[in-house]
C-alpha cells in the first residue's frame, strides 16, 4: 500500500464521509486518482472495506473501523 494510500485510510478515519474531491484537494491529486487509489485499496484488502454514499462521499465499512485498523496495515 502506497503512503497516499494509507493517507486516504487515515483520513476516512478521522472522518465519517468525505468526497473524492475533498480527499483530493487535502492530498493536491486529481479526483481520478482518489478514486483509482481507492478501488486499489479495496483490491488489496480483498473486500470493499471503502464503500461510498451518493450525495455523502466515501466512508469506512465497519468492519474496518472496528478492526482498529488491523486489515489495513
Amino acid at each position: 500500500m502506497t503512503s497516499r494510500q494509507k493517507k486516504i485510510l487515515d483520513l476516512l478515519t478521522e472522518h465519517e464521509f468525505l468526497t473524492s474531491q475533498k480527499i483530493a484537494g487535502l492530498l493536491h491529486v486529481s479526483d481520478r486518482t482518489v478514486r483509482n487509489d481507492i478501488r486499489d485499496i479495496n483490491a488489496e484488502l480483498g473486500m470493499d472495506g471503502i464503500l461510498s454514499r451518493m450525495g455523502q462521499g466515501y466512508y469506512l465499512k465497519d468492519q474496518v473501523m472496528e478492526s482498529g485498523g488491523a486489515l489495513l496495515k
